[in-house]
């Protein structure tokens, strides 16, 4: 069956190449980024709880609205979602 291209919605990415990129850079930092691409008004900072074997069990994520989206401060609450999540991911692995 030939690849077919998805159809998202608006900021989604649905081009493979950039998909790809994308979930890179998302491995790189640790967290994802929702800037307005599920629900206009509304971004989301998120890292993966993870079990023994690196597969996600969960997620800790923060909502904020766009109004307070800044992209050269995503590293603090970044950190903290990340460090939150491995917390967790320690404890149940403990």
């Amino acid at each position: 069956m030939p690849r077919q291209r998805c159809r998202g919605r608006r900021g989604q990415r649905t081009d493979p190449a950039k998909l790809r990129a994308e979930l890179a850079r998302v491995r790189d930092r640790g967290y994802s980024v929702n800037h307005n691409q599920f629900r206009p008004g509304v971004c989301a900072i998120a890292a993966p709880v993870l079990d023994g074997d690196g597969t996600p069990l969960a997620t800790v994520a923060v909502s904020l609205p766009d109004s307070r989206f800044e992209p050269g401060r995503l590293a603090g609450p970044g950190g903290l979602v990340t460090g939150t999540a491995a917390e967790i991911t320690a404890r149940h692995l403990g």
